[in-house]
């Protein structure tokens, strides 16, 4: 799981309405095991991140469960 985030305001997320000031928290492995971002997503890959020697900043890349925020 990630850290705890809360909604700002009322949200509607496929199909549902998530009021506003909910706590909201992501399931990491649905997105770091999902096949359709990563292939091979059961074998151990540190590889997959990175592209000539530098961090690929993908959109299902969640370190340390903020996101790619922290990588402007």
């Amino acid at each position: 799981m990630s850290v705890p985030h809360a909604t700002d305001k009322d949200t509607e997320f496929d199909g549902f309405t998530v009021p506003a000031e909910t706590m909201v928290l992501t399931h990491l492995q649905s997105v770091h095991m999902d096949p359709k971002y990563w292939k091979d997503p059961e074998t151990f890959n540190p590889d997959r991140f990175l592209q000539d020697g530098k961090l690929v900043k993908k959109e299902a890349y969640y370190p340390y469960g903020i996101g790619t925020c922290c990588f402007g």
